[in-house]
């Protein structure tokens, strides 16, 4: 309290100020992996882009509450992060890199629910589109911000929606469809697709163990240097040396431990990829190869559809969601069409989706 109190005071034209947080498993041992990094450039740029802020960590300056009002409740989740935006579109922010508080993860929190969180993540930040909407710079970050919430939650909603529907959990199931539905319909193939699922996740695991395979790896080489200092140095450090001693085996076990399952987890994922050929996928490439070209070290024809979803101009419909062509170009998947290219794009085939637009 003592750091939010001297940073507001420090910053008296800023309605809030937030700093960092350590990330801190059930047991109290710190997550490396999920290391908050330090905000650089514009703070409400960066929280629409990537919402660097954590609740803890944030202290508010109470006059604000008068003008924005408070948490609204309507929100199951993500009522921390409506208020952020709410604030930061209206009065500046700062983001500063004290360390002030930690975040303990474990499975019985709320952010264990991915729908939940996908649906109230993505839902506060689109409050900001008609905020963002004539600067551009705003706009690149709404965007950036929609790809980081997906990235963080659709997938993982998408696996665990299919468990739900394994366990005949139905109502908890539903909920999930209606999220992939509204906030990532691409995902509702995938439910029908385990083996992909399972490689989904492989590759995710792998990605987040190799990351902190790395952490591990610089820290263990920053303590060995750390040792070889104090066995170099003349006085009493025995005690110190032992200590370290103990803490470098700790740390390589810790090491070993990560490459191993690694390698095994990389043994799996390499199953999955020489399983994944399905019969029709299999077909596909079959008469894709006949149709190529006959020239020796050509290579192959892939198969290529066109997708003409109307035949008016693709404005008469964007006009009617208020969504601009950049938009649908650059961000936008919430309709039918990018799902048949997702599934014609997992069997092989390519395709080429034809609009008219009366600024082209």
């Amino acid at each position: 309290m003592e750091v939010g109190v001297r940073e507001l005071a420090a910053h008296p034209g800023c309605a809030f100020v937030s700093g960092l947080c350590r990330y801190i498993a059930a047991d109290g041992s710190p997550i490396l992996r999920l290391e908050q990094e330090r905000v650089e450039g514009d703070p409400h740029i960066e929280l629409l882009r990537a919402g660097p802020i954590l609740v803890p960590a944030v202290m508010y300056r109470r006059s604000i509450f008068d003008t924005v009002g408070g948490f609204d409740e309507s929100y199951r989740a993500a009522e921390d992060y409506a208020l952020y935006y709410r604030v930061a579109s209206r009065f500046p922010i700062h983001l500063h890199d004290k360390l002030v508080a930690e975040v303990r993860r474990h499975d019985g929190s709320m952010t264990r629910d991915f729908p939940l969180m996908l649906r109230s993540n993505l839902g506060a930040l689109r409050t900001q589109r008609r905020y963002v909407k004539g600067n551009r710079r705003h706009e690149e970050a709404y965007r950036a911000g929609i790809r980081f919430w997906r990235d963080c939650y659709a997938f993982l909603t998408v696996a665990q929606t299919r468990t739900r529907f394994e366990k005949r959990e139905w109502l908890a199931a539903l909920r999930g469809v209606l999220a992939l539905l509204q906030y990532y319909p691409q995902g509702l193939p995938l439910l029908a697709n385990g083996r992909g699922i399972e490689r989904r996740k492989a590759t995710r695991w792998l990605d987040s163990r190799k990351q902190e395979l790395r952490i591990s790896e610089v820290q263990l080489r920053d303590r060995r240097r750390r040792l070889h200092a104090l066995i170099e140095e003349s006085g009493d450090n025995e005690r110190q040396v032992e200590e370290l001693k103990d803490i470098l085996s700790d740390e390589r076990r810790k090491v070993q431990g990560l490459k191993k399952r690694i390698r095994r987890r990389s043994r799996r994922l390499q199953e999955l990829d020489r399983d994944t050929q399905p019969g029709l996928t299999h077909r596909i490439r079959r008469i894709s190869g006949r149709i190529g070209p006959a020239e020796s070290g050509m290579p192959a024809a892939i198969p290529t559809v066109a997708l003409l979803p109307w035949g008016n101009v693709l404005e008469d419909y964007l006009d009617m969601i208020g969504l601009s062509l950049d938009d649908f170009l650059t961000a936008y998947r919430g309709t039918w069409m990018f799902g048949y290219v997702d599934a014609l794009e997992r069997v092989g085939v390519r395709t080429v989706l034809v609009i008219w637009s009366r600024n082209v």
